[in-house]
């Protein structure tokens, strides 16, 4: 399982992005039980995940168990337009 400590501070806007890709972690866990595709459910919830959020939460403190290359190849993995460019 993946967790995260990301900020609940009240007007964080990108406090949620785990959550709202939780249907993805199957994906992009580092577990031996990690599937080699992505699922439609994590398609879907990913259109509506803020990319700059995601580059904030993927390459901030590590998040135990997240394969950040999986996780920043999410969107061109589902074949959605915006491509993930963290600096």
């Amino acid at each position: 399982m993946i967790e995260t400590k990301v900020s609940e501070a009240q007007g964080d806007p990108c406090s949620g992005v785990m959550q709202q890709l939780s249907a993805c972690a199957p994906f992009i866990t580092t577990s031996a039980s990690a599937t080699p595709e992505t699922s439609s459910d994590c398609c879907v919830s990913l259109q509506s995940v803020d990319v700059n959020c995601m580059c904030q939460v993927f390459n901030g403190p590590t998040i135990p168990n997240l394969d950040r290359s999986k996780a920043l190849s999410l969107p061109q993995t589902c074949n959605l337009p915006n491509t993930v460019s963290c600096s």
